[in-house]
């Protein structure tokens, strides 16, 4: 890490420590050890022993990545079960991470936030607070424009990549059950509004089964994710069509469609209860859909198809909008200018292509990036 992010994570640890307080310090930074001093904080750096820590009783510990290790955190719990940790770690998904390691560059050592976040669960540790440490950019050696591209890329299907590293607050609480996806259920999310009782009878007659309905998409438990809005109509088999097409394949959504993901786009067909999605298979993918939003309904559509195939379920429409959903034109052209719409586009040119033997001889050479 440079020295301007290196003064500028300082800052950011210091002012976590807090004033007046008794600060382990695990790590030999003088500079942080004068600053929280001068905060009006008792300091102990770098004990040498778990004795020396338990002597004297500190409110706070502060570290760096080698905080980051389940023995250590594990340690720390047992030894000062009272104390707080305040540490960074680097994220080993954040994108300059990842670029750095396909570039054959040194790469710094981290860890994953779910990884980290079972680490703390397990030695009963609560995540009080997460700020992103975004160090300044540090052009890795490709074209910008391209590794512009590759960053947006990463950041779309993980936003938490945009974190070169991570400053966590936790405390010690009784252990909490992380919540568990059900295998097979379908959790429909049906937003609160005019016309949620006829949404909710329509559900009652899906053939679709286990499903579950909720309210939000954090209620929400299922493998399987659906969204629908208040007033709209389902046939009875909608969903299972969606979730036999999804059982059936690979792809991560599955979308009622006569035409392809980008063309729906084109003509506004956006509509979300016209999908389901396989929790499983989008990742750290954000799935959201803020009501009230401009044009939520297309912003989500866009996202997903910018990055994720979609299995096509021919036919219908097996729905009927309440409201029919606002389109936006701007994502057409972005998704156009993006690395895996360029591969898709090659795939349905291939498809239009009179030559059988061209079609052979590009899908051979391309392999899995057109599938």
């Amino acid at each position: 890490m440079n020295a301007q992010g290196a003064a500028d994570l300082r800052t950011l640890v210091v002012r976590r420590a807090g004033q007046g307080r008794r600060v382990a310090l695990l790590s030999p930074d003088a500079a942080i050890a004068r600053a929280v001093e001068a905060n009006g904080c008792t300091v102990l750096v770098d004990p040498d022993s778990p004795e020396a820590f338990a002597a004297f009783h500190p409110d706070v510990i502060v570290g760096f990545d080698a905080l980051a290790d389940p023995h250590t955190l594990q340690l720390l719990a047992r030894t000062v079960p009272g104390a707080e940790l305040v540490f960074s770690c680097a994220n080993a998904g954040s994108a300059s991470s990842v670029i750095a390691q396909l570039l054959g560059r040194p790469a710094p050592r981290g860890q994953s936030e779910r990884q980290l976040t079972e680490w703390l669960g397990t030695a009963g540790y609560d995540v009080v607070a997460r700020d992103r440490v975004v160090v300044p950019f540090e052009a890795a050696g490709l074209a910008l424009d391209a590794e512009a591209s590759l960053r947006a890329l990463l950041e779309q299907l993980n936003p938490e990549a945009a974190a070169d590293r991570w400053l966590w607050v936790c405390r010690r609480g009784p252990p909490k059950p992380l919540p568990l996806r059900a295998a097979g259920l379908l959790s429909a999310v049906v937003f609160d509004g005019p016309g949620r009782e006829v949404t909710l009878a329509a559900l009652e007659r899906q053939s679709q089964k286990p499903l579950e309905v909720v309210s939000s998409i954090e209620e929400a438990r299922g493998q399987y994710l659906a969204l629908v809005m208040p007033g709209d109509t389902l046939t009875r088999d909608h969903f299972a069509r969606l979730v036999q097409a999804l059982q059936r394949g690979v792809s991560a959504w599955a979308l009622e469609s006569n035409v392809a993901p980008l063309a729906a786009l084109e003509k506004g067909a956006v509509d979300c209860c016209a999908y389901v999605v396989d929790r499983e298979r989008v990742g750290p993918f954000t799935l959201t859909l803020p009501r009230g939003a401009p044009a939520a309904e297309a912003v989500l559509f866009a996202r997903l198809t910018a990055l994720f195939p979609a299995s096509l379920v021919a036919g219908g429409p097996s729905f009927e909008r309440a409201h029919r959903p606002a389109p936006i034109g701007e994502a057409l052209a972005a998704l156009k200018s993006r690395p895996l719409r360029l591969l898709m586009g090659i795939d349905e040119a291939l498809e239009q292509s009179p030559e059988p033997s061209l079609r052979s001889l590009l899908r051979d050479r391309l392999g899995n990036l057109v599938r």
